[in-house]
């Protein structure tokens, strides 16, 4: 996968309307809920409320621009903003809106949710009539921290446990987990 676009020519406003540059972004909350930096990479964790992916124009100017944006999930997504023209299948997303660029950038950023499918995504996005197509994966979330271990072990055997929806006893089940390989054994 790639970080870079490809544009599909389409006629459109005079050229100093185009865009300068589209690129596109993603970034991951920290566990204090503060947004780390912004990068370039198409490999966005699965992490709901946590984790985002987006673009960032940079225009000549100031002036209005259309953007419409088409957001194409791997499989159905569960939820879509309420502006979003959705596709009978539930895969697809399109939302046009005018914009008038801050600093002359204009952007967008959508945060994972629970129910989004992992796998390979597609972001269009046209600036007054330029298209600009973005190829991402959304990858599952490999825990790295003991809590992220503990909290994946949680909901791993709620997910087995038919019934189990006490909190407290979640709890106590995180409680009995064993210890993890290695983590305080001699």
């Amino acid at each position: 996968m790639s970080g870079c676009s490809y544009v599909t020519p389409r006629p459109g406003p005079s050229p100093a309307e185009k865009p300068i540059s589209v690129s596109f972004v993603s970034a991951t909350r920290d566990e204090a809920g503060k947004w780390q930096q912004w990068s370039h990479s198409t490999e966005v964790p699965f992490r709901p409320g946590r984790s985002a992916y987006g673009y960032v124009v940079e225009m000549p100017s100031s002036n209005e621009v259309v953007v419409t944006e088409t957001l194409a999930f791997p499989k159905a997504a569960t939820v879509w903003p309420s502006d979003m023209t959705v596709s009978d299948n539930g895969r697809v997303g399109t939302v046009s809106r005018r914009r008038i660029p801050k600093n002359n950038k204009v952007s967008n950023a959508w945060i994972i949710s629970e129910g989004d499918p992992t796998g390979d995504y597609e972001l269009t996005v046209s600036i007054n009539n330029e298209i600009h197509h973005f190829r991402f994966r959304v990858i599952p979330e490999t825990p790295t921290t003991e809590r992220e271990v503990d909290i994946a072990r949680l909901v791993k055997k709620k997910r087995e446990t038919p019934g189990l929806e006490d909190s407290r006893a979640a709890l106590r089940l995180t409680e009995k987990a064993p210890p993890l390989s290695g983590a305080g054994s001699t």
